[in-house]
């Protein structure tokens, strides 16, 4: 699962009008992948007349999922980044982006099985953000 700049394209309105609301809350379902470099996202934000916020250097994470692909391929995406560090450029604090998975191998902060109801005092978010993982889901009920 990931977002490519044109996915984020479509989902803009919607994160800068929950940014505008004080502690609105963002659950991913699923850690995103991002497919594009810290660089390439001011870039890419700028142009469109985003004010982003500047993470400092020494902050910034890159994603580790593609540890797994194949060897040769790896440095391609070594430098793309995290979804933590992407959201906190546009300006999500801690405790304003939460990510639910079924599994923990990519340090999801709530492991569920999203075939089971969801778990109480789950709270409510702002805004949902699935880029790959309802369709996985047998009881979407």
């Amino acid at each position: 699962m990931g977002l490519k700049p044109v996915s984020v394209q479509m989902m803009l309105p919607a994160l800068l009008e929950a940014r505008t609301k004080p502690g609105a809350r963002i659950l991913l379902l699923g850690t995103q992948d991002l497919y594009f470099t810290y660089s390439q996202a001011l870039v890419f934000l700028r142009g469109l007349g985003v004010e982003v916020v500047d993470v400092p250097e020494a902050e910034r994470r890159t994603t580790d999922s593609f540890a797994y692909v194949p060897h040769g391929d790896w440095w391609r995406h070594k430098d793309y980044l995290h979804q933590e560090t992407f959201f906190r450029m546009l300006g999500f604090g801690a405790g304003q982006l939460d990510t639910l998975d079924v599994i923990g191998f990519e340090q999801a902060n709530i492991i569920h099985d999203m075939n089971l109801p969801l778990p109480a005092g789950i709270g409510t978010y702002e805004l949902v953000v699935d880029a790959g993982t309802l369709e996985h889901v047998f009881d979407q009920r």
